[in-house]
């Protein structure tokens, strides 16, 4: 990553940081945000499109009408099987053409429970602590509340307020869209979730980057 690009990571993160904590002051829920480059693996995928390409190589070579040396084959399929899995391993639309919808949203469902553990979303005090886990790679957003959410706020308000996390997170305009849902969700959580007490900030506001 170049440093310019490092700049506009760490301003946006702190832009981000800035309205967790304006959004942590209208209620008692503990939000926890955490983007990643991606959710799974995909070895298998990768090793998939370099199969894929060898195969169309070899296809090329025997039909098209050209004449080439037998010999040949012993460095253009290797070759393209190695171009093939570059391509898989490297760019993100690939991965995405080669797996199944159904795929990427079980390994960024995966992904996001297991993060309600790991980043103690479930250890607040009054299990008030809601997860946004944005996966880049699958272009999916999982929005995860505790328990102490889940019955303080009613399910198609909430269902409304998630809906438009997940499309801002992804929307072009990022973050501006999404800081500007954050902030409704925040207002919608103060209204049956306020704040109590001191209020205290039970898990830091920064976002973090997988």
């Amino acid at each position: 990553m170049s440093q310019r690009r490092k700049q506009l990571v760490a301003a946006m993160l702190d832009r981000i940081e800035q309205a967790v904590a304006a959004a942590e002051e209208k209620t008692s829920v503990e939000f926890v945000l955490v983007f990643a480059g991606r959710s799974g693996n995909y070895a298998d995928v990768d090793l998939r499109a370099g199969l894929i390409l060898a195969a169309l190589s070899l296809l090329a070579l025997l039909f098209a009408p050209l004449e080439f040396s037998v010999w040949s084959l012993l460095y253009d399929l290797p070759l393209s099987l190695l171009l093939g899995w570059l391509a898989g391993r490297y760019w993100q639309p690939v991965r995405r053409w080669l797996t199944t919808a159904r795929r990427r949203e079980a390994q960024v469902r995966e992904r996001a429970e297991a993060l309600m553990i790991n980043r103690g979303v479930t250890l607040t005090l009054d299990r008030t602590g809601l997860l946004i886990y944005v996966s880049w790679l699958e272009r999916r957003v999982e929005v995860l509340a505790d328990i102490g959410i889940e019955r303080a706020v009613p399910r198609p308000e909430w269902n409304l307020a998630t809906a438009k996390l997940k499309q801002t997170a992804l929307a072009a305009d990022f973050p501006e869209s999404f800081l500007a849902a954050l902030d409704e969700t925040a207002a919608l959580l103060g209204e049956h979730l306020p704040p109590v007490g001191d209020n205290p900030n039970e898990i830091p506001d920064r976002p973090v980057m997988l």
